[in-house]
């Protein structure tokens, strides 16, 4: 079967493609990277009069039975090519307009945002697909367990995003984490395995690796941050030996992969007076509610909980139109 996946180079969004796409096992797929361009600042009624601009970078590929677009600037790129092969089913991982429900065969949202459509191709989803699986968090796990075999267990995994829409991280927000960690580290006598991100900042990554020196020099914590590390993201390692994972609260992506974790691994999400925004506590809130994940607030020894594993049903639900 002939695949054609478009994505607009933001790393989560890459993650639910190539996600989605792993339930294909498919040789056949081709993969467009969706380019900024002045098609993204037409209103629709516009749009599809200059998608012939796209012939050019669309002219050679051949025709598919699947089309797959995430983000917003795959748009174009999704609707030029179902015009061209009205056949091929098409699929958004996520609504992006009018002309996504024109075109779309298939098309998933979160269920948190409490939009309701009156239309059997939306299909509601309470966390994002991804690319995480136990294969890759053993073969990961390989890389890394020399260096992770001499700290005590348990293992708390700290996944640190950053600044978003509408929440900025800053030095408050870290200090009400630490509080958090401290506690949490002292009552268990484990360790921290602290990751951070691009969008945690250089600033905020140095700031808190300073308040954690006495923990990392007793071993009591393990650090690895984006922006002062060239080597390899153990990011998967340390999922893959956690007992516990803390995410902070704007990262639905790494939420939604922490989810998918054995159920004896505790998911706990962070935020507090100086990390907080409203568009991401209903999508917290859902998670609470089924026992996915708890607040920081109420972190407990006590890890069972229910495993999610929303990739599974996003694949099963575009396999039912094919």
């Amino acid at each position: 079967m002939k695949i054609i996946a478009i994505h607009d180079g933001n790393s989560g969004h890459i993650s639910q493609l190539n996600g989605v796409l792993s339930g294909f096992n498919n040789d056949s797929t081709e993969i467009i990277t969706a380019k900024k361009s002045f098609l993204n600042y037409l209103p629709e009624t516009l749009l599809e009069r200059f998608l012939f601009t796209l012939n050019k970078d669309l002219k050679s590929y051949t025709e598919p039975q699947l089309i797959i677009a995430v983000g917003r600037k795959s748009l174009p790129y999704a609707v030029s090519l179902k015009k061209t092969y009205p056949k091929a089913k098409l699929v958004f991982l996520m609504p992006v307009g009018k002309l996504s429900q024109k075109y779309g065969d298939l098309i998933f949202y979160h269920s948190y945002k409490e939009k309701k459509y009156n239309d059997p191709k939306y299909i509601p989803i309470i966390s994002a697909p991804h690319n995480l699986s136990q294969e890759k968090l053993d073969i990961s796990l390989k890389d890394w367990q020399e260096t992770f075999i001499k700290f005590n267990k348990p293992i708390i995994t700290v996944v640190i995003g950053g600044s978003a829409k509408k929440i900025q991280l800053n030095k408050e927000a870290i200090d009400d984490l630490l509080e958090y960690l401290y506690k949490i580290q002292l009552s268990t006598g484990g360790s921290l395995f602290i990751t951070t991100s691009r969008r945690t900042g250089e600033d905020n990554e140095n700031y808190l690796k300073t308040k954690l020196q006495s923990l990392i020099a007793e071993d009591k914590c393990y650090f690895w941050g984006y922006h002062n590390n060239s080597g390899k993201n153990p990011y998967l390692a340390m999922l893959a030996v956690s007992n516990y994972v803390i995410i902070s609260g704007e990262s639905i992506s790494m939420i939604s992969e922490s989810c998918s974790l054995s159920q004896n691994v505790g998911v706990y999400i962070f935020f507090s007076k100086n990390f907080y925004a409203n568009r991401y506590i209903k999508f917290h809130e859902n998670l609470y509610l089924h026992n996915y994940a708890k607040p920081l607030a109420e972190f407990t020894l006590e890890t069972k909980r229910e495993t999610l594993n929303i990739t599974n049903f996003v694949i099963n639900k575009i396999k039912e139109i094919l």
